[in-house]
């Protein structure tokens, strides 16, 4: 995706994919939002701000030689995403197996700065998601999002 700026930023946003019909479990990325709401919960200032769905700048100020080389890039992106939705959401994995390394079966960073780990969280809610328990406690955290102009919960569906 390329954002509005000039020169643009090119970025990788992974929006929650949510249908109103089906089970929240099943929803692509409902992962992100399950566990933002929950820190904003437990984070309490009046400040606290998220710019925008989750995303990564992969290029800042980004330029292209010319307009078939914009397209073509873009038409490469399209395909690799479409490929990501066909496969469907999969576990990420740890390439480090040494469970006394921190993080190595994956787990919450909280970072002072881009290479400080300030504090770990290990896993804590592992699959199957589909447990009345699971789904109710999902269902919860989902029901509402974090409203960055208003500074309050609102209905999700909102």
């Amino acid at each position: 995706m390329r954002n509005p700026d000039t020169p643009p930023e090119l970025e990788l946003r992974f929006d929650l994919l949510s249908d109103i019909q089906s089970n929240v479990e099943d929803w692509a990325n409902w992962q992100l939002p399950f566990v933002m709401n929950q820190i904003y919960e437990l984070f309490q200032f009046p400040a606290r701000f998220t710019p925008g769905p989750f995303h990564a700048t992969m290029v800042r100020k980004a330029g292209f030689r010319d307009a078939a080389a914009f397209k073509a890039y873009f038409a490469h992106c399209s395909a690799v995403v479409a490929e990501w939705r066909a496969r469907g959401p999969v576990m990420l994995e740890a390439e480090e197996k040494d469970p006394s390394t921190t993080g190595a079966v994956g787990g919450l960073y909280f970072f002072k700065d881009a290479n400080r780990v300030v504090e770990y969280v290990e896993p804590n809610f592992l699959p199957p998601y589909n447990t009345p328990e699971k789904r109710t406690l999902i269902e919860k955290v989902l029901s509402r999002r974090w409203d960055q102009d208003k500074l309050e919960w609102v209905d999700w569906k909102a």
